[in-house]
C-alpha cells in the first residue's frame, strides 16, 4: 500500500478503493507515482460521477461509479465523513478545511485522492458587468504549484471546456479560436479532462459525437502524452436539447477509450431554460440508468485489456460499404471507423466504433494470423469468422464492437 493507516480504521476495501492494489506499483500507471491518488492498478478503470451530493455515494458505487469529482460548496467535513462511509474516494478543491487537515494529519483527509481546480477556466468568465476573458494559463499553474506546496502527494485534476474538440466555440469570448492555449493550460494539472455533449448541444456540433473521441486525441497532443486524460459524457437531457441515446452513450464511451482516455466521469445534471432542474437526473431514467451499468461493469472487466500496451499499426481497416474519405476524416483525422488493437492473455481484441451517422460496413485485417479463427463480439449473442485475420461487419451509426480472437 501507498500509506500506513491506523488498524481498524478503514475496511480493506476502503483502502483499495482509495489507493489501488498492490499491483498498482507493479503496473506502473501515471498514476502510481501518488503516494495519496486515485486507485492505479492495472485491474481498475476510474469512472466518476461530477458534483454529487455525498449521500447518493452507495447508490452510485452499485452502478459501478468509484470516484467523485467535485462537491458542492465543499469539501467539508460532513461531506467527507459520508464519503469515507460509503467507501467514496473524491477529487476536490482544496480549500482552507483541506489545508488544515493537511497541517493536522488528518485522517480524514485519506478520502481525498486529488485537488480540483475551477471547472472550465477556459472559458469566457461571468463578472459583475458580463463576461470577461478566460482564466489565463499562467494563473491555472500557479494555483497548482502552490497546492503542491500543501501536500505533493495528490495529483492536481483540470476539467478544460468543449473548445477542446471544437475551435469555434464562442463560450471562450476573446479566446475562440485559439486552440494553442491549451498546450498552456495542461501545465496547470497532473491530470487533464474536458467535456463537450454533442446529443445536448443546440449549436453546431449537435450530433458530432465523433467530437468526443477527438478532443481526447487532441488533449493527449497537448500533453505530449505524458499526462492521464479523462473525459466527461452526458448521460442525461442536460439543457433539454436532447437526451444522448443509449447507442450514443456505448459510442461515445468507446471511441474515448479508442483514442486514449484512461478515465470517463459522467454527467448527469438536467437544466431548462437556464434553471437547474437535478443533479441526479440516471435515478429516474431506467433505460440509460441500465446502459451506464452495463458500460461501467464492461470496463471494469476490460481494465487489464485497456491499459495493456497498444498494437501499434497490427491491423487495417478497409471500409467496403460506406462514406470513408469524408471532410471529418481530411480535416480532422477521425477516421470512419476507429479502432484499438490489444492483446492480453494470449486473446487479440480490437475495438471499433462507426463514427459517423450512418451505416457501414468494414474489413478488418489482423496481422499475423493465419488459417480460420472464431471471432467473439463482447457482449453480443453472435460470432463472426475470419480467414488469415480477415473478417467483415456492418455498422449502424455509432455503433460499437469489440471483438476477441484467441491467438495461441
Amino acid at each position: 500500500m501507498h500509506f500506513t493507516a491506523r488498524p481498524g480504521l478503514y475496511s480493506l476495501a476502503l483502502l483499495i478503493v482509495l489507493v489501488g492494489s498492490l499491483s498498482a506499483a507493479e503496473a506502473e500507471t501515471p498514476l502510481a507515482k501518488w503516494e495519496n491518488g486515485p486507485a492505479a492498478g492495472d485491474d481498475h478503470f476510474t469512472i466518476g460521477v461530477w458534483l454529487q451530493d455525498p449521500a447518493n455515494a452507495q447508490r452510485y458505487r452499485d452502478l459501478g461509479v468509484n470516484l467523485y469529482i467535485g462537491l458542492w460548496q465543499g469539501p467539508t467535513r460532513a461531506q467527507l465523513e459520508a464519503l469515507r462511509e460509503a467507501e467514496m474516494p473524491v477529487i476536490a478543491r482544496q480549500n482552507d478545511l483541506a489545508r488544515t487537515m493537511l497541517e493536522e494529519e488528518d485522517e480524514l483527509l485519506q478520502v481525498i485522492v486529488g485537488w480540483k481546480h475551477q471547472d472550465e477556466p477556459d472559458n469566457a468568465q461571468r463578472q459583475d458587468d458580463g463576461w470577461g476573458p478566460p482564466v489565463p494559463p499562467e494563473q491555472i499553474s500557479r494555483i497548482r504549484d502552490k497546492w503542491h506546496e500543501h501536500d505533493g502527494t495528490r495529483p492536481v485534476y483540470l476539467n478544460l471546456g468543449q473548445g477542446v474538440a471544437w475551435d469555434g466555440w464562442i463560450g471562450r469570448g476573446e479566446r475562440t479560436g485559439k486552440p494553442e492555449d491549451y498546450s498552456e493550460y495542461q501545465k496547470g494539472a497532473d491530470i487533464l479532462s474536458f467535456d463537450i455533449y454533442p446529443a445536448a448541444s443546440t449549436r453546431a456540433t449537435r450530433g458530432e459525437h465523433w467530437r468526443v473521441g477527438y478532443g481526447v486525441k487532441r488533449l493527449r497532443a497537448w500533453t505530449d502524452d505524458d499526462k492521464p486524460v479523462w473525459n466527461i459524457l452526458e448521460a442525461s437531457r442536460i439543457s433539454g436539447a436532447g437526451k444522448v441515446t443509449p447507442q450514443e452513450m456505448r459510442a461515445q464511451v468507446w471511441m474515448s477509450i479508442i483514442y486514449g482516455s484512461t478515465g470517463i466521469t459522467w454527467f448527469v445534471h438536467e437544466f431548462e431554460d437556464g434553471r437547474y432542474v437535478t443533479d441526479r437526473a440516471i435515478f429516474d431514467d431506467d433505460e440509460l440508468r441500465l446502459v451506464m451499468r452495463q458500460l461501467n461493469a464492461r470496463l471494469q472487466e476490460l481494465a487489464p485489456v485497456i491499459h495493456g500496451p497498444t498494437v501499434e499499426d497490427g491491423h487495417t481497416v478497409e471500409l467496403t460499404e460506406g462514406e470513408g474519405d469524408d471532410r471529418i476524416k481530411r480535416d480532422y483525422g477521425i477516421a470512419p471507423v476507429a479502432t484499438m488493437q490489444k492483446r492480453h492473455e494470449g486473446a487479440v481484441y480490437l475495438f471499433a466504433v462507426r463514427m459517423r451517422d450512418a451505416t457501414a460496413e468494414a474489413r478488418f485485417t489482423i496481422d499475423g494470423l493465419e488459417g480460420g479463427d472464431e471471432v467473439a463480439i463482447i457482449g453480443e449473442d453472435r460470432t463472426l469468422r475470419s480467414r488469415d485475420g480477415t473478417f467483415s461487419d456492418k455498422f449502424e451509426a455509432w455503433d460499437s464492437r469489440i471483438y476477441r480472437i484467441e491467438s495461441e
